[in-house]
């Protein structure tokens, strides 16, 4: 069986600000029934051509029965001119997702890498657990077709050159915690925060909108007052703006979750998704899965569902208080029990 069609590639060149993209949609029939790694056609994109993998049995964390999907971009070969001194690192911005029935993108990732030039190891992600792609499955497979779209675009926005400067973020963070610039004041629980509509607008579009809106009250008064989290929370969420880490101290990874999903931040939502994955066990499973169920963070609340339908696992949480949590959302811990069963 021929397990993979390509479509063709598109490449467009932005000679006004010489941005270079290329776009890859990848069709992959039957996907429901494939068990191996596949390897994509390759893709061009100048100079360069390029690889995807999809790895639909890939257990992140071995013993918490996690099985995720997981793509991966390579970086096959360089197209060298005769004078290969002109081979250098290259450094891109990428962005994967998978289209539903509708081609739209229901799941998505992106980012910025550089590929050193004698080395050709790939990077990846794991797009979402298997288990919640087959019960997405008449969505997320129709005719049970499987179909993946890379966007590769070079060279990265600014925006994400900043967020690979280290010496630059670090110098940005000195001048958030030091709190003595800005041009935008932040009141929480009566306490000020200082900060810089540039950076907010650079990660947020929610705060973008805010800020280049000459109507909205927050950008007249260069105030802006919020009363739906904590001051803690609020700033940790910050900081990731001038410094693109999370920061160590997630006492308020609850806060610093809900805070991403309301501005827009998907790269600090993932990695808020991540950190809870690292730290769930039996005691913090039934808050995680709460705060996941708020949020309307799908992919997050199967993850840990995944995690429960361990059978050690499983048996340990129903004598966990957090259980007799669980069990006081009827519609929730039915959710559970029915995920655990199929």
């Amino acid at each position: 069986m021929n397990a993979t069609k390509c479509q063709n590639s598109c490449f467009s060149n932005d000679e006004t600000i010489k941005i270079q993209q290329s776009k890859f949609i990848w069709k992959i029939p039957e996907f429901r029934t494939i068990n191996h790694e596949l390897l994509s056609p390759s893709f061009q994109r100048v100079e360069q051509l390029w690889r995807l993998k999809i790895n639909p049995n890939s257990e992140e964390h071995p013993g918490q029965g996690n099985v995720q999907i997981r793509v991966t971009l390579h970086l096959e070969k360089k197209i060298l001119n005769d004078d290969n001194t002109n081979e250098e690192d290259t450094s891109v911005c990428y962005s994967m997702a998978i289209y539903d029935r509708e081609n739209r993108e229901a799941h998505s990732m992106s980012g910025v890498r550089k590929f050193e030039k004698n080395k050709r190891t790939g990077f990846g992600f794991n797009l979402l657990s298997r288990a919640h792609f087959l019960a997405q499955s008449a969505l997320l497979l129709p005719q049970e077709c499987l179909t993946l779209c890379c966007i590769v675009t070079s060279p990265p926005p600014i925006k994400l050159i900043i967020q690979q400067n280290s010496d630059f973020l670090r110098n940005l963070a000195d001048i958030f915690t030091q709190q003595q610039y800005g041009d935008i004041k932040i009141i929480i629980d009566k306490k000020e925060i200082l900060a810089y509509k540039g950076i907010l607008s650079i990660h947020s579009p929610v705060f973008n909108r805010m800020f280049s809106n000459t109507e909205f009250i927050e950008n007249k008064k260069n105030v802006v007052e919020i009363s739906d989290t904590t001051y803690g929370g609020f700033k940790n969420f910050l900081l990731y703006m001038y410094s693109n880490k999370l920061p160590e101290d997630t006492q308020e990874l609850d806060q610093i979750l809900y805070l991403s999903h309301k501005y827009d931040v998907p790269n600090l939502q993932a990695l808020c998704e991540e950190k809870y994955m690292k730290e769930l066990n039996i005691n913090n499973a039934a808050e995680a899965i709460i705060v996941a169920d708020k949020l309307v963070l799908n992919n997050l609340k199967f993850r840990i569902f995944d995690y429960l339908k361990v059978p050690e696992n499983w048996r340990k949480f129903i004598d966990e208080p957090g259980f007799d949590i669980l069990s006081g959302n009827c519609v929730l811990m039915k959710e559970l029990i029915k995920y655990s069963t199929t």
